[in-house]
């Protein structure tokens, strides 16, 4: 490909998500902190994420590892960084897109649910809100036990439930059956079953390259992320259908949200991402990687070499697997065993097989943080690590670990470092809109770079 001309400032991010602790507004200062010690090697951004700091260091012409143990992390690094993109895969995506969702009226999932898709459309027409909520509290999800379920829906169910944790491409629609009513609408759902099948069935067939795949993966992923109606845009768990709900201003989110065309959103996502491919400039070398921090320390396979290693760590309890299952379980679409908590299956949805951080827990903590010194060791990396300090334990969102407990362990395991922290003039935040931040939660972001002492 012809590549532009790159200034250092001159990088360019495409927003795959509402990610929480996103570092759109530190980035700045992240490249600034990043350019002093990088030379020839590679920066490992090693808990990518939205793959929004891994894009800001591709695109100035750094060479990036994308890491992330989330397989949509992969796949956003993979298409945003341009990871095996030629020429032709932009001249012809619009071309694959037109095929891919050629026959969208034709999937054979929108005739076993067409009562409710066309209930669901009149009640959001005449913005009738206790109707839909009753569609949705009897939609036929394959953990409701007041589904209304037709024998056809039944045997679908059936085939679910003998094929927990199978790929779903084959078997039947698995956002309908989970998550219809709650995180999406019914025909969204649809949609996004359809064009998650159709993407993995042009891969399979030959017809569109890997670097496609991923991208129209990514504009999937962004489309789901932007109709999800939950706080925050995440999917930690859906607004109430009763109680929370019946408020004006949630009221109209719903149906902001619920009328959005999954297939119209995909078309213009898919556009906006390949102009944006187009215009931007990113290094030729990159890698996306989907693994731990402790298989990459332990891994015996060899990694180049790596100047700096970025790390932005979970801060607090919070899990962004909770946060992020539905985007996974999309990207991977098997069949998930759904936790179950006193009985229920929990308010979140959540699947059985969520990934669990170290950095969350207060018994491991200092052990992952170890591990975080101890791979710095192993590359001979400078490591430039994201963190922040918590105002205000009584919260709830109070770290897991203190900076006397890090500056022991870096003592400890990497004593020839030193450390040097640095502040930003903008508090951490939790929400993205400031009016619903509680002050309380406001805590300050700092970076703190660990880089060998001169001799």
């Amino acid at each position: 490909m012809i590549k532009k001309s790159i200034q250092q400032n001159d990088y360019s991010i495409f927003k795959t998500m509402q990610y929480l602790g996103s570092k759109h507004r530190s980035i700045t200062k992240i490249i600034e902190q990043s350019i002093l010690y990088s030379k020839n090697g590679y920066i490992l951004d090693l808990f990518a994420g939205s793959t929004t700091v891994s894009q800001a260091f591709s695109s100035i012409g750094k060479k990036t590892i994308s890491n992330d143990i989330q397989q949509f992390s992969k796949a956003f690094a993979n298409a945003t960084l341009q990871i095996n993109l030629e020429e032709k895969d932009l001249i012809s995506s619009l071309d694959k897109l037109d095929k891919l969702i050629s026959n969208h009226e034709e999937y054979k999932y929108y005739n076993t649910f067409k009562k409710f898709t066309n209930k669901e459309e009149k009640l959001l027409d005449s913005k009738n809100i206790s109707e839909l909520l009753s569609l949705y509290a009897a939609f036929p999800l394959i953990w409701n036990i007041n589904r209304k379920e037709t024998i056809e829906i039944q045997k679908l169910h059936h085939r679910f439930k003998k094929n927990i944790d199978k790929p779903g491409f084959e078997i039947g629609p698995i956002t309908t059956l989970h998550y219809a009513g709650s995180y999406f609408g019914i025909k969204q759902s649809l949609d996004i079953d359809f064009l998650r099948t159709m993407i993995e069935q042009e891969k399979r067939q030959g017809e569109i390259s890997n670097w496609q795949y991923n991208m129209f993966l990514t504009c999937l992923l962004t489309v789901v992320s932007k109709i999800v109606f939950s706080a925050g845009k995440h999917f930690a768990q859906p607004v109430k259908a009763t109680g929370i709900i019946n408020t004006p201003v949630l009221n109209k989110r719903l149906i902001i949200d619920r009328s959005y065309s999954v297939v119209e959103l995909f078309k213009e996502t898919v556009t906006s991402f390949i102009q944006y491919s187009k215009n931007t400039s990113h290094c030729d070398k990159n890698i996306a990687l989907n693994k731990s921090m402790e298989e990459l320390l332990k891994s015996d396979f060899d990694l180049p070499v790596i100047d700096i290693i970025y790390a932005d760590p979970p801060y607090t309890a919070q899990q962004y697997s909770r946060f992020y299952h539905i985007p996974e379980i999309i990207i991977e679409y098997k069949i998930p065993s759904l936790q179950v908590h006193k009985g229920s299956i929990t308010k979140g949805i959540y699947p059985n097989n969520k990934y669990k951080s170290n950095f969350c827990s207060k018994n491991k903590v200092k052990d992952a943080f170890k591990d975080l010194f101890l791979l710095t060791k192993k590359l001979d990396s400078v490591l430039i690590l994201s963190y922040s300090e918590s105002k205000n334990s009584s919260t709830g969102n109070d770290r897991m670990i203190d900076f006397n407990s890090l500056d022991r362990l870096q003592k400890d395991i990497i004593p020839d470092y030193t450390s040097l922290k640095i502040e930003f003039d903008f508090e951490y935040r939790q929400l993205n809109k400031s009016k619903f931040v509680d002050k309380n939660k406001d805590d300050k972001e700092i970076l703190i770079v660990y880089s060998r002492k001169l001799k």
